[in-house]
């Protein structure tokens, strides 16, 4: 059974509203088949919801998998949802990372290298388990895709017809350039504790797809995250 451990002070006033968003995250990735438990010990927990300062402290006294990334020290093992209480916050724990390289992504590897941001692996960054709101909706990233950004939804396609869509071409290729960037920039602006997850990850794995070759949101998130951090593949910030 999944364990989500949840920091006392994320339940303080001031993180309602994300501390909300969080716990449906986490049911949607847990497809509500497996209960949600917490733990007295973070350290045995699959997944974390805390504040940032606590993820700091965690950091710190995380007893495996060290990975030392400028004086922070996770378990790359536990996957943490972080809440910030201002705009501030958010920024300041971005600074903290200071990238040594830039992001990069892969197709697949079995040498331990790639971090798998897909239904195969970390279900946070996978299309098929990211939800938006559309239409008084719930809908997935994926369902979004083909039915408003391929334009088949103007067509009397259903939500729940999406699968029929996959390999059709979009019906208006000229509104199609940048849409899926900025579909996911606008996802982890509303779960900045993914924005914060994935630039923390990308320092110490390649984002890898193992269903596309070409690079799917693998390449889309370590675009994105040069983009935050101004860094080429030729150069990080220092």
């Amino acid at each position: 059974m999944a364990k989500l451990f949840v920091s006392e002070s994320s339940k303080a006033e001031q993180y309602k509203e994300d501390y909300s968003k969080a716990l449906k995250l986490f049911a949607w990735q847990f497809k509500h088949d497996t209960e949600l438990s917490e733990v007295k010990d973070h350290l045995e927990a699959d997944y974390i919801i805390c504040t940032f300062s606590d993820y700091y402290y965690y950091s710190l006294i995380a007893k495996s998998n060290k990975d030392y990334m400028n004086k922070l020290v996770r378990t790359v093992d536990n996957k943490y949802y972080v809440l910030f209480d201002s705009d501030t916050d958010f920024e300041t724990a971005m600074t903290y990372i200071k990238p040594n390289k830039p992001y990069e992504w892969i197709w697949r590897t079995d040498d331990g290298t790639g971090y798998e941001v897909t239904s195969l692996g970390d279900r946070r960054f996978s299309p098929f388990f990211m939800k938006i709101e559309k239409d008084g909706k719930l809908i997935t990233l994926e369902q979004y895709y083909h039915l408003y950004l391929k334009g088949y939804i103007e067509q009397g396609y259903s939500v729940d017809e999406w699968y029929k869509l996959k390999g059709m071409p979009p019906l208006h290729p000229e509104r199609m350039e940048g849409t899926a960037h900025i579909t996911f920039k606008d996802y982890l602006n509303e779960y900045r504790g993914l924005w914060f997850e994935l630039a923390v990850i990308g320092q110490l794995y390649k984002f890898s797809d193992a269903f596309d070759k070409f690079g799917g949101q693998n390449k889309i998130y370590s675009d994105l995250l040069n983009e935050y951090y101004d860094l080429t593949n030729d150069e990080a910030k220092e």
